[in-house]
């Protein structure tokens, strides 16, 4: 309800994951709320007080691999989180996966929420809420070929695991099978699957992911790559195969 009362440029996430509390053997979760006002120069909660402003931290010669981690999913994770960022590049690997939950979701859903998350293999784990809602809905479901439109949450469940010692296989094995495990138990509670994470190993979500659209996009496709030349992304010819 405090997200959905916000003006319509701003939002409000919430990232549920691991204190990196060295030395403790027990994990601890936290919850971390965060407040976006884009292009405000005040917090939409507490006027007068300024806002952070993303384009103030950024600096013109930074290069692209530098600039990536200014992006907020990555620069506006919570203090303390066990993974903060991509760097250095190749310490950790990354499995993400999505569902995108309406504001009508059943109390069930936040309780496999809290359970999957307590069950991640690594404390590096987390998951992440993207508020979406407002202008997400101005367009009918048939307008464009995304069709999440009464999504009023991005449920973002990402697999993260140290690239250092002798068991990196099984803990990526781990990690990845926790978050195919989590997004099959929150797909009953969603209304699709976020097509841009998938690839051509991922037709069990694909079929989520565009609903009653994806017959139209098959016909483009059809017609603008029928010798499926871009084939290696998300699996449409598969899923309309049948």
């Amino acid at each position: 309800h405090r997200a959905q009362a916000m003006p319509r440029d701003c939002s409000s996430d919430c990232f549920l994951y691991f204190a990196d509390e060295s030395g403790g053997a027990a994990r601890h979760l936290r919850m971390n709320v965060s407040d976006y006002a884009y292009g405000a120069e005040q917090d939409p909660f507490q006027p007068p007080a300024p806002a952070k402003l993303l384009h103030s931290r950024l600096e013109s010669d930074l290069a692209p691999a530098r600039l990536m981690l200014k992006e907020p999913y990555l620069s506006e994770q919570p203090e303390g989180m066990v993974h903060r960022g991509f760097m250095p590049f190749g310490a950790r690997g990354f499995f993400v996966r999505a569902a995108f939950i309406s504001r009508d979701t059943a109390s069930e859903f936040w309780q496999l929420l809290l359970e999957s998350v307590l069950d991640a293999p690594t404390s590096h784990c987390c998951i992440h809420l993207q508020h979406l809602g407002g202008a997400l809905a101005d367009q009918a479901v048939t307008a464009t070929a995304f069709a999440a439109r009464a999504a009023e949450w991005s449920a973002v469940v990402t697999g993260c695991w140290p690239t250092n010692g002798d068991d990196v296989s099984a803990r990526e094995a781990a990690c990845t099978q926790w978050v195919k495990q989590t997004i099959r138990k929150l797909l009953p509670h969603s209304l699709h699957t976020y097509a841009t994470d998938l690839g051509p190993g991922d037709e069990e979500f694909a079929r989520w992911a565009y609903g009653s659209n994806a017959k139209r996009l098959l016909q483009l496709k059809k017609r603008w790559d029928p010798q499926n030349v871009f084939g290696k992304g998300f699996p449409l010819v598969e899923l309309c195969s049948d």
